[in-house]
Parts: C-alpha cells; structure tokens; sequence
C-alpha cells in the first residue's frame, strides 16, 4: 500500500496539500475511498474577494459541489465558492453542547452553517455571513436540516449593532480581533464570546488572551480554552470562550 500524507474528506472530494498532490497520491486516495469522485490540491493563496481555497484538480471530476454529513446534520458545500474545513468539527458538536434552550446565538462568518444549524436545533440562532454564495448554500442547508435559522447577509459589524446575544460564536481565526470590541457590546452581561485567533505555538494562550484584552475594550472571564487546530509547524489555531463582566 503506497503512504501518502494527510488529507482532508468533505463528501466526495479530498483535499490534498500542493505539494503533495501527485497523479499517484490521488490514485490511491480514489482506490482507498470509493465515495470520492473527485480529488484536488490545495495551492498557497487564496482566490476571489471571499478568499476561498486555490484549488487544482488532480483526479477524477472537476467538481467541487458536494453533500458533507457532520454530527448529525448535512450540509451542501463548494469548496470553489466558500472555505470550508472538517478539521473543526469536534469543535463546532462542543459549542453546540454548551448551548442551552432559551439562549440567543448569534454566529458571524457562518459559513454554508456548520456552528449555526446543530444550534439551531436547540434555540433561536442568528447567523452573519458575508459571501452572497454562501448566504445561499447557508438558506438551503436550513431547510435540508429542518431548522429554523435567521440569516444576516453583510458585514459582521452590521449585524453586531443589530442583534443582541447571549452567546457569540467568531470562527474567523485571522481577523475575528477586529470584532471583538462590537462582540462585547453586542452581547449581555454574564454572556459567552467563542473567539477564535491563530497564535504562535509556543506561549499561544499567553498571545491570544493579550490579543483579546487588546481588542475587547471590556473586562471579560476567560471560562476555557483549548487548540482546535495544528495551522503550521509554528502555528496553532485556538479558542477562548470568554464571559462578559
């Protein structure tokens, strides 16, 4: 059997690293997983406006519309229109654990849904996203899930000044910061911000919480943390559930 390296599953696609994406790797991830059709490299940059991932196909057909099943729900997702990752979702069944009945959530950067529709599920769920492509895979995995959800279409900080919340989910680990002041406000007392941010591995709660503190402009409890994602040799993605003072 031929060792190939890591590699992402979202449905019927894999997702290998660019430098790793050969003839051979995708021959043998297509011989080793019969549901995927199509199998493509991930190239360094990001494509469009949204950012999304710079896809090269290697294998199979060029099609990156795919149904994606995570913790009891389905999602359709294009991995040429919006970014998505599985990598998070032990994360995204976390949050949506913590969650109670009667609670208001507001999500940003939503995505096609993977935080806002398993918490949907439970309580009344707003959730933001920008990307208009997104904003529609997002409406329609809320009626493949039967859910009841609010979508915000814009900015994030338009949303911030229109909602209220009892919780707040900012899974956009690079600029979630710039947020975060507008988060706090928008968010009652005793209520819980889940910020994301990518930090150096060493020292990387350290790093984050001085980000936090910077941007937050309010006085917050740091109730957990944790790392959700290896980014690189030197950096990790994590969260910090912070309580408002």
């Amino acid at each position: 059997m031929k060792r190939i390296g890591g590699y992402e599953i979202v449905g019927s696609i894999a997702v290998v690293d660019g430098k790793k994406g050969s003839r051979a790797v995708a021959e043998e991830i297509l011989r080793r997983h019969k549901q995927v059709r199509s199998v493509y490299a991930k190239e360094e940059g990001r494509v469009g406006e949204f950012r999304v991932m710079n896809l090269r196909l290697i294998a199979g057909e060029d099609n990156a519309f795919t149904l994606y099943k995570e913790n009891g729900c389905r999602y359709y997702v294009d991995l040429k229109k919006v970014y998505f990752s599985p990598r998070l979702a032990h994360e995204r069944a976390r949050v949506a654990a913590d969650v109670k009945a009667g609670e208001r959530v507001l999500v940003l950067f939503a995505g096609v849904g993977p935080f806002a529709i398993p918490i949907a599920k439970k309580t009344r769920t707003i959730a933001n996203e920008l990307n208009p492509e997104a904003v529609n895979l997002l409406k329609k995995n809320a009626l493949l899930n039967k859910v009841d959800l609010e979508v915000h279409e814009g900015d994030a900080k338009d949303a911030l000044k229109r909602y209220k919340a009892d919780r707040i989910i900012m899974p956009l680990p690079h600029s979630a910061h710039l947020f975060l002041a507008d988060a706090f406000k928008a968010l009652d007392v005793g209520g819980i911000i889940h910020f994301y941010t990518i930090v150096e591995r060493d020292n990387g709660l350290e790093e984050a919480l001085e980000k936090a503190k910077i941007y937050a402009h309010c006085p917050f409890t740091l109730k957990n943390w944790r790392v959700v994602n290896n980014y690189s040799p030197a950096k990790i993605q994590i969260v910090l559930d912070l309580e408002k003072d």
